[in-house]
């Protein structure tokens, strides 16, 4: 069982949308990520109408980058936190952060990203 891959289908879970199920599985802008997630949507389509992935995508990043800071900030108090995330807070981080940002709108408007904003 190790040795095989496994599937969870997240969007039967009512967790999110059906393009969680490729973009999950298959992260990344890059060619080898893009050919994944078409042979997914392939064999998606055996069983049922597949998603638009692409746009979801981005969209899904976009949330995930802003929920799971809201959620370390939440609970970053605990010094668990604390250490699993040291760099939290710092310009570092929210350079990362909003570079990430400024890609997915990038991607989203079609536009080749030509320069990161700095905040620093």
């Amino acid at each position: 069982i190790q040795d095989r891959p496994h599937v969870i289908d997240f969007d039967d879970m009512l967790i999110g949308p059906p393009a969680q199920d490729l973009w999950l599985i298959s992260r990344g802008r890059d060619e080898g990520s893009q050919a994944a997630r078409r042979a997914l949507r392939q064999g998606y389509s055996e069983f049922r109408q597949p998603p638009d992935t692409e746009t979801v995508i981005e969209m899904l990043r976009f949330l995930r980058i802003l929920n799971f800071s809201a959620w370390i900030g939440e609970r970053f108090e605990d010094q668990s936190f604390v250490k699993t995330f040291p760099s939290f807070g710092t310009d570092a981080y929210w350079q990362s952060e909003i570079e990430s940002l400024y890609e997915i709108e990038q991607s989203l408007n079609g536009n080749a990203l030509s320069h990161s904003p700095k905040i620093i």
